[in-house]
């Protein structure tokens, strides 16, 4: 689900010319407009503006294009989404920001498209300040795709010009901008068949699926997992993985992404709009959830294997 107040925020600072209608995609590209149904209008607009400002560098992907980002990112500072202060109702605004510090192990990467989670929300809200305490001003963002422009002295997995996709680690978010600096270790060479703006939307929920069934909870063949709200950016991950894994999967949705759902793999599907999933599912190995202290409670009284 979209952040609304940050995405109109984004929005309204012309920093966001796209916006896709599932995947929270937010598109940092001037040839891509997005499909949001309730601003598109609001998004055509942005995107002119942006154009007649020339924000947002294009990307050729030639020798030039590269050593023009490069020169671009030597000289100023840059533009970025930024918070000033911690707010539920306050969207932030675009402004300069200076160019971010490349050390010896991190990779610079020229941010062609980056992705909003709940996460950046609960970031902006302070919900999280006390484990995670960045000073302000803020420049949230935690999913990126881009084109490597520049690399430390230490790395030695990519080079200028690779097509890359990342999760920063905590302290190095920031992919509401033009620019970012990574640890080698957080970027992947983005897979081609893959566009930026899909590249984007996967890192962190990818990685939340991945670290819940595969590193915490050893997920095999033939186990029972129930992940609830299936149809979510880690319910469709995880419900493909665990299937990839040979598990059983049980999903929680609504009616209108039963199919979705099913289609990602899902051997029981419950429509929470019409059953309450604990007197119909129990005894499974693993349980996923994001839903919040009831949903677990009740998951866990009807899974005693859990």
């Amino acid at each position: 689900m979209h952040d609304r107040p940050l995405l109109a925020g984004l929005v309204d600072q012309g920093a966001v010319v796209g916006a896709g209608d599932d995947t929270g995609v937010i598109v940092l590209d001037d040839q891509h407009v997005g499909t949001l149904r309730e601003d598109r209008a609001q998004l055509a607009r942005a995107a002119r503006r942006m154009r007649g400002a020339g924000r947002i560098l294009r990307a050729r992907g030639d020798q030039e294009c590269l050593a023009g980002r490069q020169r671009a990112f030597q000289f100023g500072g840059k533009k970025a989404f930024v918070i000033d202060r911690y707010s539920k109702k306050g969207g932030g605004r675009l402004r300069d920001m200076p160019s971010p510090e490349l050390r010896d192990t991190d990779v610079l990467v020229e941010i062609h498209a980056a992705g909003i989670n709940l996460l950046d929300s609960k970031v902006r809200t302070g919900e999280f300040k006390l484990i995670l305490p960045y000073g302000l001003p803020l420049i949230l963002g935690h999913d990126v795709a881009g084109v490597v422009v520049r690399v430390g002295s230490k790395v030695r997995q990519f080079k200028p010009g690779d097509e890359v996709y990342a999760r920063p680690r905590d302290g190095q978010i920031g992919a509401f901008a033009e620019f970012i600096a990574m640890n080698e270790a957080d970027v992947a060479l983005k897979p081609k068949t893959l566009t930026m703006e899909e590249a984007a939307s996967i890192p962190l929920v990818g990685l939340t699926a991945w670290q819940a069934l595969i590193e915490k909870a050893n997920l095999r063949k033939g186990q029972k997992v129930l992940v609830h709200a299936g149809s979510g950016g880690v319910g469709t991950f995880a419900i493909q993985l665990a299937r990839h894994l040979g598990a059983m999967v049980a999903t929680t949705t609504s009616t209108a992404n039963v199919e979705l759902v099913k289609g990602l793999g899902a051997d029981v599907v419950v429509d929470y709009k019409k059953q309450a999933f604990e007197t119909v599912l129990r005894d499974y190995d693993v349980v996923l959830n994001s839903l919040g202290k009831d949903t677990l409670e009740k998951s866990l009284f009807g899974n005693q294997n859990s």
